[in-house]
């Protein structure tokens, strides 16, 4: 069989159509959500450290580590305080125009989740909840 249309060689890829709109953000280290609240380890209220890794092979783990805040901040947008901190942070490594692109794909994918697999339960109350407050913030940052 073959094909009816086939896309033109030169076509730009996403990433080249991102770069155009956002610039890379300057640092590249540990990325994939390693910025998730399981992975964050406490002791008597207080962080013991932070469970990450590298698999290893050309590539894996690259990425934005104002992504892994963008996530923990986003679990945690509940937490006043450490909502405050976990912004300031992620403003300093990935800028206004990537933590919001972070936070709002977060929002999209883990409403999405909430409503396909549990809808009208507690958890997609919050996270519908969490969503709004985020993109809300987001604006009033001037994004």
């Amino acid at each position: 069989m073959s094909r009816v249309h086939s896309p033109p060689t030169n076509a730009p890829t996403v990433g080249d159509l991102r770069r155009r709109v956002y610039p890379a953000p300057e640092y590249v280290g540990v990325g994939e959500s390693g910025g998730t609240p399981a992975n964050i380890l406490h002791a008597g209220g207080r962080l013991s450290g932070v469970v990450d890794w590298n698999i290893p092979f050309d590539g894996a783990g690259q990425g934005d580590r104002g992504f892994d805040i963008a996530t923990l901040l986003f679990y945690a947008y509940d937490i006043e305080q450490t909502r405050e901190t976990l912004w300031e942070r992620a403003l300093e490594l990935s800028g206004l125009a990537w933590t919001t692109v972070y936070l709002c794909h977060l929002s999209l994918r883990q409403v999405e989740w909430s409503r396909r697999h549990s809808p009208g339960s507690a958890d997609d109350a919050r996270f519908m909840a969490i969503a709004e407050a985020v993109l809300h913030d987001c604006e009033a940052q001037g994004a």
